[in-house]
């Protein structure tokens, strides 16, 4: 196998700080440097990513105390946590407020910079996977475990559909991809 890559210096700098997670720790680096700045000790947590805010801030999920926590990114202070019921999936920041499954079958809405609830959403599935989010056509799509996906308008997050897919139980392992 070839790898093709321009061997040109660049004058650019990259700046800012970049956060991820390894073996059950998220550890925020300067971007720069490569310097380790803060480390956060979230539990073992297969498949759940960093999440980063616009202003930088990153979103993690706590797997030991089932939570979602907002860390400011220059620090790793912890802005907010919200705790659910159960294991949830990595949120989607969408239109300002964040999108977050629970496996138990609830889509919860999240304001990003309180982490205060502003509403859920309760499925007759369990929801093993985040939801994948079409802001062209203002469509949320989320997969249950079996079987349907289900679709919910942006806007006023009203269902705009249940469709039989077919897909069977415990055959999901990554969200629903957006296509042209």
């Amino acid at each position: 196998a070839f790898v093709l890559a321009p061997r040109v210096a660049t004058t650019s700098r990259v700046m800012g700080v970049v956060a991820v997670r390894v073996a059950g720790a998220m550890y925020a680096l300067d971007a720069a440097n490569g310097k380790l700045l803060w480390r956060k000790y979230l539990g073992q947590s297969a498949g759940s990513p960093v999440v980063t805010l616009p202003d930088g801030d990153f979103l993690a999920i706590d797997a030991v105390r089932n939570e979602l926590a907002r860390f400011a990114a220059a620090s790793g202070q912890l802005v907010w946590r919200q705790q659910f019921e159960g294991p949830i999936a990595a949120p989607v920041n969408v239109e300002g407020r964040l999108l977050v499954t629970e496996k138990s079958g609830k889509l919860h809405l999240l304001d990003p910079a309180s982490g205060q609830r502003t509403g859920y959403f309760s499925f007759g599935q369990t929801l093993p996977v985040p939801p994948a989010v079409d802001s062209r056509k203002g469509m949320v799509y989320l997969l249950g475990e079996h079987s349907s996906l289900y679709t919910l308008s942006l806007e006023d997050m009203s269902c705009a559909g249940v469709f039989f897919v077919g897909h069977e139980r415990g055959s999901i392992a990554t969200s629903p991809a957006v296509v042209l």
